[in-house]
């Protein structure tokens, strides 16, 4: 598992996929931090927190999708689904490094006055990170590449 963990994270980091991501989510969150904290005077990340979901469900996909697209683009996957690793270490592996990654782009957030609002927002985003990681590896789920 650490193998993979350790491969996944140099793969978002050597290609432009994290700095993208990373970019992406860092003007939004400024954005709505501008908006709703300094034009509103306000000082509850909620609104932020709030907002930020819904960029976060465009940008995770990107994340997930790209660890098994990658795989089989470059045909690698069935040497990884031969290895001696179990899947539930090649999927823990992948979640691991996108999950990681994100709570990354997550770290402008930390506050240690109220953690029970930035706790609550990296499980919903772990919640669809594992969605879609069990998407990307659910057959019922991959219909159109029954064809190829």
């Amino acid at each position: 598992m650490s193998a993979i963990f350790k491969r996944e994270m140099s793969a978002y980091f050597s290609s432009a996929t994290a700095y993208v991501v990373m970019a992406v989510f860092f003007f939004f969150s400024g954005m709505f931090f501008n908006f709703y904290v300094f034009a509103q005077n306000s000082n509850s990340l909620t609104y932020v927190f709030s907002n930020m979901f819904f960029i976060i469900m465009f940008l995770i996909p990107i994340i997930t999708m790209k660890s098994f697209a990658e795989e089989k683009k470059q045909k690698s996957d069935q040497a990884l689904l031969t290895s001696p690793c179990l899947l539930t270490e090649i999927v823990l592996g992948k979640f691991l490094s996108a999950f990681i990654l994100f709570t990354i782009c997550n770290l402008i957030f930390s506050d240690k006055k109220k953690p029970a609002e930035h706790q609550y927002f990296l499980f919903c985003t772990a919640a669809v990170v594992c969605d879609s990681l069990y998407s990307a590896r659910n057959p019922a789920a991959r219909r159109c590449d029954d064809r190829y």
